[in-house]
């Protein structure tokens, strides 16, 4: 205030007033001194608060402006501010009330750049609205404001209606655009990566290749395209695992023929060589892409199980431990006990095909063991023949929890002994 001439201070404070009080578009030109000395006093409010005081007052008229009508650019939102420190044609000086509003405009406004405002042009757009990103980026409108409400730029918005008022980062937003304008249909990735129709839709369900918008109900359209960019990294990250070789060592394949060598799903395959999971990992020419990859079958299966494993015991060394053989695992799992659950719980495991691999917590195998016991155990135990031991057990009464014919094996309950 103490920078201006006082006529200039007066002046912005009634035009920001009189926008405040009657609104963005209010007629000024009948005003009584009365209105205008009220009108100074709520700008005066403002502008003894420095800029902070004048860029709240003037959030809360575009607020007040965009509510009652649609979006209309800077012009509609100022109103009669805008057409006093636009137009003037008077010599009259504003004062440094023009500098704020201007740095008002930019900072929290959809100005285009080159836009000529208060007498300066507008290098960098700092905002967006939909309306204005589709003009820029000729991405469609409806796509836009689904991708932006998806991705939150349009946070508390619904995707399916179009937003004409709020405004978002114009850096973040014309990335997202680019995104989609510069991206691939599924049925298009085959080409691109050099791979098989079903492992590009594999790699798109699992996750590995990410549609533009992370939706699970965007099953078509501009939003289940996946990003060059991003097709880009995955071939970058799927050949930075491997070895650079003029040709592949012997036993090495690309993942294409190891998946039907193996019986285990490409997808998996790739998910092996992204997460290291494999050691001889080899690269051929770039041209290649996806078939640039060399992995090696017999790695692959130990990869696979070791996947099985890490979610519990395999039933092979589930078996061990209680004294069973490995197909009696299979007859716990489905069976069920006096309490109405399976004997033994099972862990599924799916490959990206869905086929079910089982494996056993540590846990419930030891409590299996604790409750149940096998006849070679108990023959052990007793230093002498399972005849003997079973003859003893009949004498007494005490039978198997199931037919031998089932687990191949005896198996008894301990409270029973």
């Amino acid at each position: 205030m103490d920078a201006q001439r006082i006529d200039q201070a007066a002046r912005a404070c009634e035009m920001l007033g009189v926008c405040r009080v009657r609104g963005a578009d209010a007629d000024i030109r009948d005003l009584t001194m009365q209105q205008w000395h009220e009108a100074g006093a709520v700008g005066m409010e403002a502008v003894s608060q420095g800029p902070e005081g004048i860029y709240a007052i003037l959030e809360a008229i575009v607020q007040e402006e965009t509510f009652k009508k649609r979006w209309g650019g800077v012009p509609t939102a100022l109103g009669r501010i805008y057409d006093w420190l636009q137009f003037d044609k008077s010599d009259q000086d504003p004062g440094p009330i023009k500098d704020v509003v201007r740095d008002f405009n930019i900072d929290q406004m959809p100005v285009e750049p080159g836009t000529v405002l208060f007498g300066e042009s507008v290098l960098k757009r700092k905002w967006h609205t939909v309306n204005t990103l589709s003009k820029v980026s000729r991405v469609h409108r409806t796509v836009l404001n689904r991708a932006l409400v998806v991705e939150g730029l349009l946070a508390d918005s619904d995707p399916g209606q179009i937003e004409l008022r709020k405004i978002f980062s114009a850096t973040d937003g014309e990335a997202l655009a680019n995104r989609i304008k510069n991206s691939t249909p599924t049925n298009r990735i085959p080409d691109y990566l050099n791979c098989n129709r079903t492992q590009a839709q594999m790699m798109v369900k699992t996750g590995i290749l990410k549609k533009l918008a992370n939706d699970p109900s965007i099953t078509k359209g501009k939003l289940s395209n996946v990003a060059n960019d991003d097709l880009d990294d995955f071939l970058a990250r799927f050949r930075a695992a491997g070895k650079p070789v003029l040709k592949p060592s012997d036993g090495m394949i690309n993942t294409i023929e190891a998946s039907v060598v193996a019986r285990v799903p490409a997808t998996d395959i790739v998910r092996f060589v992204l997460e290291g999971r494999l050691a001889c990992v080899e690269t051929g020419c770039e041209k290649l892409r996806f078939r640039s990859v060399f992995v090696c079958p017999d790695e692959i299966l130990s990869a696979a199980e070791k996947v099985v494993s890490e979610k519990g015991l395999l039933p092979k060394d589930a078996a061990k431990i209680i004294g069973l053989p490995t197909t009696a695992m299979e007859r716990l799992r489905y069976t069920i006990d006096l309490d109405g659950q399976p004997f033994l719980k099972g862990i599924e495991v799916a490959n990206a095909h869905g086929k079910i691999r089982y494996c056993y917590a540590k846990e419930d195998v030891d409590r299996f063991c604790e409750e149940f016991v096998t006849l070679r155990e108990l023959t052990e135990d007793a230093g002498t023949n399972t005849k003997s031991m079973s003859m003893k057990l009949a004498k007494a009464g005490i039978e198997p929890t199931m037919e031998r014919s089932v687990l191949t094996a005896k198996v008894f309950r301990r409270k029973d002994l």
